[in-house]
């Protein structure tokens, strides 16, 4: 049993540097589409939420894209703007907003998850053995670890980050 054991654990490095180089192609792939619609990166990723995850607070929508408060507002009036979503008040939060996204977003978000279906035709083709149902579930596993990282440990080499409004005193 040791040798299963051991076995998995030399072909690990190999198996997340595949998925380093599928996210890293993705993110590309998902620049230049945005490129193509003359949108940000954000953007789409923004689309990509409100499509899925159906009407959202700008709160909520930045807390899942991990961006700031000011960054959600230049990003909501560029796509609403655009007409790829819209604000309504919060019938539940007169203090807030919903947003939701328009029939021309979701055509947006429905192009953008064609292009990344073309792309993975002929790769899927050529793959044989591994069912595509089977190949799906394993792809929601890895994407579910995603979500519930380790508690990780600062690197050693990690940049510092600068401090902000504090004045460095030279000498005369």
């Amino acid at each position: 049993m040791t040798g299963v054991r051991e076995r998995e654990n030399d072909s690990l490095p190999a198996l997340t540097a595949g998925m380093r180089q599928l996210i890293l192609r993705g993110e590309h792939l998902r620049h230049v589409l945005a490129r193509q619609l003359r949108l940000g990166a954000s953007d789409l990723s923004a689309l990509g939420h409100l499509d899925s995850d159906g009407p959202l607070t700008p709160r909520e929508l930045a807390t899942r894209m991990d961006i700031t408060s000011g960054s959600i507002t230049a990003l909501l009036d560029r796509l609403e703007r655009d007409g790829l979503l819209s604000r309504a008040n919060n019938p539940s939060d007169r203090r807030s907003l919903i947003i939701s996204i328009t029939p021309t977003g979701q055509d947006t978000v429905r192009w953008v998850y064609e292009q990344f279906e073309t792309a993975m035709h002929g790769a899927l083709a050529a793959i044989g053995d591994l069912s595509r149902d089977r190949l799906a579930e394993i792809l929601t596993v890895l994407a579910d670890a995603m979500d519930a990282p380790p508690t990780f440990k600062r690197p050693l080499h990690a940049p510092t980050p600068a401090r902000t409004g504090t004045a460095v005193k030279r000498k005369a």
